[in-house]
């Protein structure tokens, strides 16, 4: 299953367990809530509004390498929070919307 069909599964999943348990406990639907806000905003989205022309301007300017912008895209992994930040800096987008806590 490829990495884009997993998210959206995942993405999925938690969406149903909020809708069917709004009575359940705080802090499970809190945690689904989380797993929602991070599938919804994919890398992809991020890194395109990071400015620069290409792929090797845009990590210079975010400070990672090309593998790990590739892996962000692949959604292999996120950035940590000090690459989160410099994200959101550099896009306006917010730090929870790139890695929530």
């Amino acid at each position: 299953m490829s990495t884009e069909a997993q998210r959206s599964r995942a993405l999925k999943l938690a969406e149903r367990l909020i809708e069917a348990a709004p009575d359940a406990d705080a802090g499970l639907l809190v945690l689904a809530q989380q797993v929602v806000d991070r599938l919804k905003t994919p890398m992809s989205m991020v890194l395109e509004k990071v400015p620069g022309e290409s792929v090797v301007e845009k990590c210079a300017k975010i400070g990672i390498t090309r593998q790990n912008y590739y892996c962000w895209l692949k959604g292999e992994y996120r950035p940590n929070r000090r690459q989160a930040k410099r994200l959101a800096a550099l896009t306006g987008i917010d730090v929870e919307a790139i890695r929530p806590a």
